[in-house]
């Protein structure tokens, strides 16, 4: 919605030049997509984050005029037509112009009711991607229409943690709980989308080392599939492909290993991510609580993070130690998300809650109660 490619039959052979923005010549963005809801912003600095093209083979589509908006509305609902899609994700959405973005979302909601948007708001705070959501209550005085953005500080954050020792206040998963408790500033925190990494940032094992690091994704892709939002998945970190931005966007984006495609061809380390991977995706399929229940967390306490989501009388409970050294984890506290007997989905053993329970180095329960 954006932009388009230089070589667009747009650009190359323009029905004129208010199609573009800044006369279809190529002016930089500033990138600062935090001026737009600014409430201090000059106009100077709004239009040059708004108007500005992202990079000079990226015409900017000027999309005050209304023969744009005609056409973008118009390819919307081609390809949505054509191709059957439920959804769409919208790049660079803060660099569009706003107004413009809510009649798209706007009419999209009225030709399919339901069709999900996702808008890219690369923001790294909490506010700031929450002003670009429908219903925010620090909208600025507007309504994007948008409903559901992609939760980019949870990723800056899950990163961090899982790296870290939990100690104190700050350090490790104290990191999430105090992201979360802050979650009054979105409208719908369940349709925040949430992710570990995707094409254009570090895979999360930025290294051949870190991907053998299997307790480091486990604890994160733990998090990021019973934790409130969406969540996405890039492809390839199933098998654990790793990936540094420092070496072009093509270490990013390399081919997904074929040989990973056949269970008896997947080496031991990629088996065991993958294993993990479709233990909770199956179990999240069949427990609708952690996709649209209540969520509950504990302060944490000895290093380990407590939660849980809760739906309809059925509840899932995380218990996660974020230190390199076991602990013996006092209950006493977590009567509102434990029930007296259930059963740990990783090890699949059955348990009957006592005063303690014993967690290895970095070890992750999900637990399923029975009562």
């Amino acid at each position: 919605f954006n932009h388009c490619g230089a070589k667009n039959f747009l650009y190359t052979d323009l029905p004129d030049t208010t199609w573009f923005n800044n006369g279809s010549r190529y002016v930089q963005t500033s990138y600062r997509t935090g001026a737009v809801a600014d409430p201090y912003v000059t106009q100077s600095d709004a239009s040059s984050t708004q108007d500005g093209w992202f990079v000079e083979v990226m015409p900017d589509f000027n999309q005050r005029n209304p023969l744009v908006m005609d056409y973008l509305i118009q390819t919307g609902i081609f390809w949505t037509e054509y191709a059957h899609i439920d959804g769409i994700r919208q790049d660079t959405y803060p660099y569009c112009d706003v107004e413009a973005m809510a009649r798209w979302c706007a009419r999209m909601e009225l030709e399919y009711p339901g069709y999900n948007i996702v808008g890219e708001v690369w923001i790294g705070s909490n506010v700031g991607i929450s002003s670009w959501q429908t219903g925010s209550p620090v909208s600025f005085g507007r309504d994007t229409k948008l409903r559901t953005i992609m939760d980019f500080p949870l990723m800056s954050i899950i990163n961090a943690a899982v790296d870290e020792k939990t100690d104190g206040f700050s350090e490790g998963l104290c990191k999430i709980y105090e992201y979360l408790s802050q979650d009054a500033v979105f409208a719908d925190p369940l349709h925040l989308l949430t992710f570990l990494d995707n094409h254009d940032t570090d895979r999360f094992a930025r290294t051949a080392e870190q991907a053998k690091n299997i307790n480091r994704y486990k604890q994160a892709i733990t998090l990021l599939l019973t934790l409130r939002g969406i969540p996405q998945l890039y492809a390839g970190n199933e098998v654990g492909m790793y990936g540094n931005k420092s070496e072009g966007d093509g270490a990013l984006r390399n081919d997904f290993p074929v040989s990973a495609l056949t269970a008896s061809l997947r080496d031991s380390l990629q088996t065991a991510y993958y294993d993990f991977t479709k233990l909770l995706l199956n179990y999240r399929k069949e427990h609708k609580e952690l996709a649209y229940g209540t969520l509950k967390h504990y302060a944490p306490q000895y290093g380990c993070y407590v939660y849980s989501r809760t739906l309809e009388g059925k509840s899932t409970t995380v218990i996660m130690n974020g230190r390199d050294e076991e602990v013996e984890l006092p209950l006493g506290r977590y009567s509102e998300a434990l029930g007296d007997e259930g059963m740990d989905i990783i090890s699949g053993a059955s348990f009957k809650l006592g005063e303690t329970v014993h967690l290895g180095a970095r070890q992750i329960m999900v637990l399923t109660n029975f009562n």
